[in-house]
């Protein structure tokens, strides 16, 4: 299961809708908010690339997992520094609003390969880095 940061769920005073933050130590601001609404349309974008099969969108047949071209190899070094240049490229062309830091990692056992990749939003000029997990299955 994938998930970025856990999120809350402020409890609304009056009829106003619900509003997201992260779970900061402070109080929630404006901008923490806009963080989070960014972070969970960002998990939703990765879940998205990450979960289509290669040619399972016809009109974007580039748009799909990456991962999915190496399952099924001896998973070493060289293979994993190919995974994130992989990654790095899709992410790149289709969620531009982030970067893939070079500290993504991957781990492998009990038939599983385990994914952490670290990201940052272009327009944050603090740079905070960001974490997305993800398991794949590597018997398909």
């Amino acid at each position: 299961m994938s998930n970025i940061i856990r999120l809350k769920l402020k409890q609304p005073e009056s009829y106003q809708e619900f509003i997201t933050y992260a779970s900061f130590e402070t109080e929630p601001t404006e901008a923490n908010r806009a963080i989070a609404i960014n972070l969970s349309v960002i998990q939703q974008e990765l879940d998205n690339l990450f979960s289509t099969k290669m040619y399972e969108r016809p009109y974007l047949p580039d748009y799909y997992n990456p991962i999915e071209e190496l399952i099924g190899e001896l998973w070493t070094d060289e293979v994993s520094s190919t995974a994130i240049h992989l990654i790095t490229d899709k992410v790149s062309k289709y969620i531009p609003r982030i970067t893939i830091n070079e500290n993504t990692s991957f781990s492998y056992s009990n038939y599983k390969l385990y994914m952490e990749l670290i990201f940052s939003f272009n327009n944050d000029f603090t740079r905070t880095l960001y974490n997305y997990k993800r398991e794949f299955n590597a018997v398909t």
